[in-house]
């Protein structure tokens, strides 16, 4: 990755409980680039300096799980996972290294 797409672009890896199966994705339509602002009145980049878009985080979490599930997030940073995950009825485990950095 350039310069210029190192600060545009994250990766996202989503791991699942078996059957691991492309046939096991709700959602087919997420695209590989997610064009969202992120909202710097709720997320500052100051706070956090790598937030995820939570439209995107949304799709990922309705693609492959259900209500009741649990989502694990090691390296939560921002927190928005979390945040997505409770508002769809998702229990939720997150930790991150530098928590007490950024508040």
């Amino acid at each position: 990755m350039g310069k210029r797409s190192r600060r545009r672009g994250d990766y996202v890896v989503v791991l699942q409980t078996p059957p691991i199966s492309p046939n096991t994705w709700r959602d087919r339509g997420i695209p590989s680039r997610w064009h969202e602002k992120i909202d710097l009145k709720v997320y500052p980049r100051k706070v956090y300096p790598h937030t995820k878009p939570i439209g995107l985080i949304a799709r990922l979490i309705g693609a492959v799980t259900k209500p009741g599930d649990l989502v694990v997030d090691p390296a939560a940073g921002s927190f928005v996972t979390m945040h997505v995950a409770t508002e769809m009825r998702r229990s939720f485990v997150g930790c991150d290294i530098a928590y007490g950095t950024y508040r």
